[in-house]
């Protein structure tokens, strides 16, 4: 019935304590992971220049940097997408051109120049156009270095 405790006026009594409660019934299945639908980005494939496929960079978003660029430089569309055309040609898997790529791309514009001239000019053009100093260009600070060289700055 409960337990007793003795005071000094007389005894008390508790509540017995009563266990958890189990019921058993059948077992339950497992239950189905059913994950969230993610939405995949499309993969791109070769679209307004680009030589591979990557689920940011669209014809779209090329298209708009251009605009950026040409709004930011002043030189029109035409000439951004030809310097892409270009840079391209020098560029690796991710776009970007290291600095053998951007040695090639440097001298091949600059064929009026001495070889001399060309290659001591090279290394320390790359490094001042390699804004971010990742050992790469990428497009971005390819055309900010065009500007440069052709401002003067």
């Amino acid at each position: 019935m409960g337990n007793s405790f003795k005071r000094k006026k007389g005894t008390a009594q508790v509540v017995p304590q009563q266990s958890p409660v189990y019921v058993f019934s059948q077992p339950q299945q497992p239950v189905q992971y059913n994950p969230a639908i993610v939405q995949r980005q499309p993969q791109v494939t070769f679209q307004g220049g680009l030589p591979y496929s990557s689920p940011f960079i669209t014809s779209q978003t090329t298209y708009e940097n251009d605009i950026f660029l040409s709004s930011l430089t002043g030189w029109s569309i035409q000439d951004i997408e030809r310097l892409r055309q270009e840079f391209l040609n020098y560029a690796n898997l991710y776009g970007v051109i290291d600095r053998d790529g951007f040695r090639k791309l440097y001298i091949a514009s600059l064929l009026n120049t001495t070889w001399q001239g060309v290659e001591l000019n090279t290394e320390a053009a790359f490094r001042s156009f390699d804004v971010n100093q990742t050992g790469a260009l990428d497009f971005n600070e390819y055309i900010m270095a065009c500007l440069r060289m052709i401002r003067g700055v």
